[in-house]
């Protein structure tokens, strides 16, 4: 169980912050998520992504990242 904030400044901390919505994902759809591959939505309806409602359109809304190429030089 983490906190994990997203913005200008992001962090992780161990453990859960008491009042703050719940998102529960596996390491896979997380992943997709977090690499740009499918927005929050998507993962609740094909993945084990779930969360409230509220949260994944905000997620969705705030995560606007390019979809992953395979031939991207790194």
């Amino acid at each position: 169980d983490y906190t994990i904030r997203i913005g200008e400044t992001s962090s992780l901390k161990n453990g859960l912050k008491p009042g703050l919505q719940t998102l529960s994902a596996d390491i896979g759809a997380f992943s997709r998520f977090w690499l740009g591959c499918r927005k929050a939505t998507a993962l609740a309806v094909t993945a084990d992504f779930h969360g409230p409602d509220t949260l994944l359109n905000t997620l969705d809304s705030c995560i606007c990242l390019p979809t992953p190429n395979f031939d991207w030089n790194f």
